[in-house]
């Protein structure tokens, strides 16, 4: 877990009808998993402390302000909270500190609807040069961050751009917020975690153990490996973490053995190629995704469940476990009824997996001047 303070505004959120049973709800799983919940409409934050930059990594970028509570030791760094944020000073204030924020707007808000009487953001006037006697500015060193504006009085909805705005905290829950989180300060999302895996996301540093993985014949001979040209490959995957993740929020992940750390395999969810696909699941639209942090929409393209497990990891049971993982985010996070696997006649292993895991035969396809059988799973009925 890399996310460990959530801040919010007590008095600010708990004022929208509606919300108090939900977030409490959700605080109280967060606190059961070890996040703190902390009330910052309550505090006075004036951190005017800078901390050396390898005192405390955060990520790939060091952090340099924390704030204390009254009357305890504990040190909360900005770098690991996420601040819950309704209105525009919060979400500026977040950024001043390098926070990670989920906006929440109610739903009968809209960008269409014209901003109430006070509700515009003021002109910002325009820079002026220092005059000779000014003081000289802080060095880059100190960091003096502003107050954060509690009053209830003028709060201006949020106008920032967000990549995550929630409507309700009904469906959110802790994995989401590390995903908004990791989508911060980009870093790899843990997505899926079973009894001895974890699946994330692919980093730049794992293509060596990547090309590692597809060294064997016996993993190339059914399964597409990296490309030999490791710049194309850095580029590729450097494309894929931007846009496959961000945009869709599910890809090929990499399979980690929690025990010893290492990567033991690739696994995740892929759109099956319309070439591929059934008649009836033809019919989507390219441009169709789901918003991010929200549920995957039918008319999206059909999904095919994908995995490679390492050769010295074979045959002790990880890739039934991690398939199953897999389906169940399907369908509980996603709300996926139905998913697809794509698998090679002569690949008897990988077929006696699929039926294990309650696929049944399909359709024989051919696919990039291949024989292909396609094997369908109904994850739940509609």
């Amino acid at each position: 877990m890399t996310l460990k303070t959530v801040l919010y505004d007590r008095e600010a959120m708990l004022a929208h009808h509606n919300l108090t049973e939900d977030l409490e709800a959700l605080f109280s799983k967060l606190r059961k998993a070890g996040v703190a919940v902390v009330d910052i409409g309550s505090l006075e934050l004036y951190p005017d402390v800078s901390v050396p930059e390898e005192e405390k990594p955060c990520g790939q970028k060091a952090g340099k302000s924390f704030f204390e509570l009254p009357g305890s030791n504990q040190k909360f760094y900005f770098c690991d909270c996420l601040v819950i944020a309704d209105c525009e000073a919060t979400v500026a204030w977040a950024r001043a500190v390098n926070a990670a924020v989920l906006g929440y707007e109610p739903p009968a808000q809209s960008e269409s609807q014209p901003p109430a009487p006070g509700d515009e953001l003021p002109a910002q006037p325009e820079a002026q040069p220092p005059a000779p006697d000014d003081e000289p500015p802080a060095p880059a060193s100190a960091l003096l961050l502003p107050a954060l504006d509690t009053s209830l009085v003028n709060r201006r909805r949020i106008r920032s751009h967000l990549e995550y705005l929630a409507e309700g905290f009904e469906e959110v829950d802790l994995s989401f917020l590390e995903q908004v989180y990791c989508r911060h300060h980009q870093l790899p999302w843990t997505v899926i975690e079973t009894a001895r895996c974890y699946l994330r996301e692919i980093t730049l540093e794992d293509l060596d153990a990547v090309y590692e993985l597809y060294r064997p014949v016996e993993i190339t001979r059914y399964a597409e490996g990296p490309s030999p040209d490791r710049r194309k490959q850095e580029a590729y995957t450097k494309a894929y973490i931007d846009n496959m993740y961000r945009f869709y929020g599910y890809g090929l992940w990499v399979v980690v053995e929690k025990e010893s750390g290492r990567l033991i395999g690739r696994a995740g969810l892929m759109h099956l190629p319309p070439e591929a696909a059934p008649q009836e699941d033809t019919a989507f639209r390219e441009d169709t995704a789901p918003p991010q942090g929200t549920a995957f929409q039918e008319d999206a393209a059909p999904l095919q469940l994908g995995y490679v497990i390492g050769l010295p990891y074979q045959n002790q049971g990880y890739a039934t476990e991690v398939c199953r993982g897999i389906l169940d985010y399907a369908r509980d996070k996603l709300d996926i009824s139905k998913i697809y696997c794509l698998i090679r006649k002569e690949n008897r292993i990988s077929i006696h997996l699929a039926e294990k895991l309650g696929f049944r035969w399909d359709e024989s396809v051919v696919y990039r001047g291949k024989v292909m059988q396609r094997y369908a799973k109904i994850l739940q009925f509609r």
